[in-house]
């Protein structure tokens, strides 16, 4: 890349963007396409970075920051009010690429696990970064989320 890109990537990587204890990351993805993990469309180029989260790689878009849910490596909310519930992932043997749907990138052929409860795919790495809100719906757990967030902000 030329000095002009190298200088907006440097900028941009200062930028952390929190969000229900994820620190996402903006980063580029020009070597090969990565998809989001939210609404599942490309992140590649030059023109527009991708947000990882430096805790557990989860990838996505700046719009789509405000759909995900509470990091995993923060640990779980213990209210009873969203169960949690962990993925069965199985070993799959796929012989095609197959994308993550954790961190968006290839996974090649044999290497893939799948969840046999809700069909989640993700390399062997991801697994212990997926959250526990499998057969949960994402939309009620964000809601969720942000009602705590109002709460502990305003308490009565």
């Amino acid at each position: 890349p030329n000095d002009n890109v190298r200088e907006a990537q440097r900028t941009i990587h200062n930028k952390i963007r929190k969000h229900y204890g994820h620190e996402f990351l903006p980063k580029y993805f020009t070597t090969l396409p990565v998809f989001c993990s939210d609404c599942k469309k490309v992140l590649w180029g030059f023109n527009t970075p991708g947000y990882r989260c430096q805790l557990c790689d989860l990838v996505v878009h700046e719009q789509c920051i405000k759909n995900v849910v509470t990091c995993k490596q923060l640990g779980l909310s213990d209210s009873p009010a969203i169960p949690t519930v962990s993925h069965n992932f199985l070993h799959e043997p796929n012989f095609l690429p197959l994308f993550c749907d954790h961190d968006g990138k290839i996974i090649h052929p044999l290497r893939a696990w799948k969840c046999s409860n809700c069909e989640m795919i993700v390399h062997s790495k991801c697994k212990k970064n997926v959250a526990h809100f499998c057969g949960t719906r994402q939309v009620a757990v964000r809601m969720y989320e942000e009602w705590k967030e109002q709460i502990y902000r305003n308490p009565e």
